[in-house]
């Protein structure tokens, strides 16, 4: 099984070895190829490459919506040292870019900043699990979760975690993780850096965005 490596504008594919098995990855193959592309390619990969797509380095980094029938949860993680805790979020939205769905909570006595990346990412994946979402592109960009998501041999230390991700993944139906700069996914760490700034530690799901980001939304949904 091998990973894809797109990069936006170009789609350029590179091969990459993982180091799982097919059946920890959900590999189904669909008759529609669509479908078993998205299943089948596991984390990562789209970076957003200035010196590809933007002449000059002038073109604007922003939100990209899903293609037509399939939703995209960019992912937001947060972590504070000293009090040892942490913040998640999420945020659904489909191919128009109209938000579905958001959620935020957090963690205690989370030790490092990998440890918490695994944990808003595997809270993410549990809420599209539980809302019986299918066809879902789980974006971030958070750089230490995608190694340990890729690369689990080299990080014993939260082994049990990527395990417990990988074994969750086959259990969604049509997914692909992807990677992006930071400015394709600031809602979702906004929303999981109010748990640290603002010390919103409650926990909550809820239809549509956050009334403080809707002008935010709004603005990511008519660029599109």
């Amino acid at each position: 099984m091998r990973g894809v490596f797109v990069c936006i504008g170009v789609y350029m594919s590179f091969a990459l070895q993982l180091p799982f098995s097919t059946r920890s990855l959900g590999e189904i193959k669909y008759k529609n190829p669509s479908r078993w592309f998205l299943r089948s390619s596991v984390f990562l990969n789209v970076y957003h490459l200035l010196i590809v797509n933007g002449k000059n380095g002038n073109e604007v980094l922003k939100w990209s919506p899903p293609p037509i029938g399939y939703f995209k949860c960019n992912i937001g993680i947060a972590w504070e040292r000293p009090n040892a805790y942490s913040g998640a979020a999420w945020i659904l939205r489909d191919h128009n870019g109209k938000t579905i769905m958001h959620s935020r909570r957090s963690f205690s006595g989370v030790q490092s900043q990998m440890e918490a990346e695994l944990l808003g990412f595997k809270f993410a994946v549990e809420s599209m699990i539980s809302t019986h979402q299918c066809g879902v592109i789980l974006e971030s960009h958070y750089q230490l979760v995608r190694e340990a998501m890729l690369f689990p041999q080299r990080y014993v230390l939260v082994h049990g975690l990527v395990d417990s991700i990988h074994m969750m993944l086959t259990d969604l139906d049509g997914w692909q993780c992807v990677h992006v700069v930071e400015e394709r996914n600031k809602p979702a760490s906004e929303i999981a850096q109010s748990v640290i700034n603002e010390n919103r530690l409650s926990s909550y799901i809820a239809r549509g965005g956050p009334r403080w980001l809707q002008l935010r939304l709004c603005a990511e949904a008519t660029s599109t």
